[in-house]
């Protein structure tokens, strides 16, 4: 019985900190989406449903790249697909709501945003 109890507690410390550990990658892509998003924003001078759109989007393009990429051991050609692929989705969305001109501007300040959460 004690054995049931040990393995019962063990199993649940491992679900706890894998969902803690999952969180912690889901508030690395909110992040630098929020950086972005609000880099892209002021750019931009984006209004706020306009905004919340271009967060969702980026959202989306991040927690992608993040789970494909976390723990895996790609190659740069590999890695640049799931870049590609990424991005293309996103662009696709962005139609939904801007101009091929405004969808160029908000990759190029999306991109500039990068360094920005580096500092």
């Amino acid at each position: 019985m004690n054995f049931i109890k040990k393995s019962i507690f063990v199993l649940l410390l491992i679900s706890v900190s894998a969902s803690s550990f999952a969180q912690k990658k889901k508030s690395a892509a909110e992040k630098r989406a929020v950086i972005a998003t609000d880099y892209v924003a002021e750019k931009m001078s984006l209004d706020t449903d306009k905004k919340a759109f271009v967060y969702d989007v980026l959202l989306d393009k991040f927690s992608s790249n993040l789970s494909q990429l976390s723990g895996k051991n790609l190659s740069q050609e590999e890695k640049k697909a799931i870049f590609k692929a990424s991005n293309k989705v996103a662009t696709k969305k962005l139609k939904e709501m801007f101009s091929a001109e405004e969808i160029k501007q908000i990759n190029k300040y999306q991109i500039e945003s990068n360094s920005i959460g580096k500092k």
